[in-house]
């Protein structure tokens, strides 16, 4: 059984190089989402090892890695972040760093000077994205955030990406506007993970949780109103990918949520992440994607001796993408929009 990603340089399943490297610096985080429960073990988060990162600036060579993204949590938390970003940057790195949006004002000299772009969660006009990320005034800082990035350098790009849920499903219209008035360079829409243990569930969500956050059958036309909005009084920013989603990507939201009330099945999947990309925890383990479980990791192992471990070979080889469970309810599939990279 031939997998679904099976062309390019690692065709033969062994790792020979890998684009993009996810680092979770710091699992420590200042907001609440509804969405996450990232926060729910935060006492005062678990940062890299400066060890750790060292090691991995090492590999980044090993497997011509362009850009990494650095996530958490909140990574602008970390301690050591910036000598670390320089140590890429001079492999030839670019560096994507992921924001609650939180830090970001005390922090904007620094991440223009060693990041080359800044992705920021947007999840809906300020009184609803204060509610999703049940911290008050937390879209004053954010515009306060990306106001003094672009005053450090006025053209330093930061894209927005929004959670769609079913808190902001009928506001996607003022995403857009609230987008443009703190002058993102683009956004995209997702889906929320509400079936993974990914993002610190120790065990999938229950019903009850899943519906705090899953469309309902009414929320589900709102949904479809708002695409049709954004359709109707956006084509433009479709066109100039002021809007990364796809109007494709935004009916696959909808549907992604129609399935998991048992209207019809989820969105086909045709993701490359477990050959194109790879997850680095703070502790140090390593997945081959946010949702997948992780790779063997015996202990002084390289990053490429672990990406290309009997184990991790064997797992890319038996992946079918269209068939496994837990790819066929994935939010970040490369067709619907994960991490927009415009650097």
């Amino acid at each position: 059984m031939k997998p679904d990603f099976a062309k390019g340089p690692n065709a033969g399943h062994r790792i020979i190089s890998l684009p993009t490297l996810y680092l979770t610096v710091h699992t420590g985080c200042d907001c609440r989402c509804v969405m996450c429960d990232i926060w729910k073990a935060d006492k005062g988060g678990v940062e890299m090892s400066s060890e750790l990162l060292r090691s991995y600036a090492e590999s980044v060579k090993d497997v011509a890695v362009r850009h990494v993204v650095m996530s958490g949590g909140e990574p602008l938390k970390h301690h050591n972040l910036w000598s670390f970003c320089q140590s890429l940057r001079r492999e030839g790195v670019k560096i994507v760093l992921l924001s609650t949006g939180l830090l970001l004002e005390s922090n904007a000299t620094e991440i223009v000077d060693n990041c080359d772009q800044l992705t920021v969660s947007l999840h809906g006009s300020p009184a609803v994205h204060d509610r999703i990320r049940q911290v008050t005034g937390s879209a004053e800082r954010l515009a306060a955030g990306v106001k003094a990035v672009h005053s450090a350098r006025v053209d330093f790009p930061i894209v927005g990406r929004t959670v769609v849920q079913k808190f902001n499903c009928h506001d996607l219209e003022n995403i857009i506007r609230f987008g443009k008035e703190l002058g993102l360079r683009a956004l995209s829409f997702m889906g929320a993970d509400v079936s993974s243990t990914a993002f610190n569930r120790p065990t999938p969500w229950d019903e009850p949780k899943i519906s705090q956050i899953a469309l309902s059958h009414s929320d589900l036309c709102k949904l479809s109103r708002s695409i049709e909005v954004l359709l109707t009084n956006y084509s433009a920013d479709f066109e100039g990918r002021f809007i990364l989603t796809t109007p494709a990507q935004l009916w696959d939201i909808l549907r992604y949520y129609k399935a998991l009330l048992g209207q019809g099945d989820f969105p086909p999947v045709r993701c490359r992440a477990p050959w194109t990309s790879a997850v680095l925890e703070a502790d140090g383990t390593v997945r081959p994607c946010f949702f997948q479980p992780a790779y063997e990791n015996n202990g002084g192992q390289s990053l490429l001796e672990i990406l290309n471990s009997k184990e991790a070979v064997g797992f890319r080889r038996s992946l079918k993408v269209s068939q496994n469970e837990i790819c066929q309810k994935c939010v970040c599939a490369e067709n619907r929009a994960g991490v927009d990279i415009v650097v």
